[in-house]
């Protein structure tokens, strides 16, 4: 059971996410979809910057909300519901109605088995999960309002999909840890101010 969840949450990991994100650009650049390729960077860096605010804040100030046992948003969570929703939307711009809300249910469902995944690993409690999906969501409605304003993109997803899938092969089981990075920025903030009085 614990290799299934970890195999899952892989899938939200950014040892894969970031390189698909990465290789997604390249491919809109490809094919001279230059606005698209602009407003997927700046999703990704709208999620990039509310997830690590908000987890510098936490690191810094401590748990901010123990009641809710709130102590950092889970990255996996963010990363995954931002890159499979807006993905769903590049896929489906152009296409019927049923096809739109399968692949848009797919999305939606990978994302929350990802952050179910990580509850049932205990890497996050529920509400640390439930903050997460929230800053996806928030990058996916921006998203879709930008991408969706004027005639979408045709995206082929059947060579989408195939690119990504031999992504994950190449990448897994790699994890990138970079919980490190926010705690060491959060201590100097610590030490620098007392910002949290």
């Amino acid at each position: 059971m614990r290799f299934v969840l970890h195999l899952i949450t892989g899938f939200g990991d950014s040892a894969f996410l970031l390189p698909a994100s990465a290789l997604l650009v390249a491919y809109l650049l490809y094919l001279r979809a230059v606005r698209v390729a602009r407003i997927w960077v700046t999703t990704l860096a709208l999620c990039a910057v509310l997830t690590l605010f908000l987890k510098i804040a936490f690191y810094t100030c401590g748990t901010a909300v123990p009641v809710l046992a709130l102590r950092s948003p889970s990255g996996h969570t963010s990363l995954s519901t931002t890159f499979y929703g807006c993905a769903a939307l590049m896929m489906t711009g152009d296409k019927g109605r049923a096809t739109q809300i399968a692949v848009l249910t797919a999305g939606t469902f990978l994302a929350l088995a990802v952050a179910v995944s990580r509850v049932l690993l205990q890497a996050h409690t529920l509400s640390e999960v439930a903050l997460g999906l929230a800053i996806g969501v928030i990058c996916v409605v921006w998203f879709g309002s930008e991408y969706l304003s004027r005639p979408p993109l045709s995206l082929p997803w059947r060579s989408s999909l195939l690119a990504v899938g031999l992504l994950a092969l190449l990448m897994h089981g790699k994890h990138w840890e970079l919980e490190w990075v926010v705690a060491r920025i959060a201590a100097m903030l610590r030490s620098g101010a007392s910002i949290c009085a």
